[in-house]
């Protein structure tokens, strides 16, 4: 078996893989609530990181430009779990 990489596209699609499982196994294993929305939105933005930081080439962009389109993402995660806390609490 070959090493894993430590960095570049292999390493950032190991990434995406092990956050994709993560984020399957915590809405088998937690109830639904808001901390396990909160944990899989959580996985969810940092997917959202790598995807734009190493498939979208934005991490050797200047850090203007990361912190616009990181903070972009955490914003959306941010309102979907503000959105899905509020229908809980219906």
């Amino acid at each position: 078996m070959p090493p894993l990489p430590r960095s570049g596209p292999d390493a950032a699609l190991a990434l995406l893989i092990g956050l994709a499982i993560a984020s399957l196994a915590v809405t088998m294993v937690l109830p639904t609530g808001a901390a396990g929305t909160a944990l899989v939105l959580a996985l969810a933005i940092l997917k959202g990181r790598t995807v734009v930081l190493d498939f979208l080439g934005l991490r050797d962009a200047p850090a203007v430009w990361r912190g616009l389109v990181v903070g972009w993402v955490v914003l959306v995660g941010t309102v979907a779990w503000l959105a899905a806390t509020a229908a809980l609490l219906r």
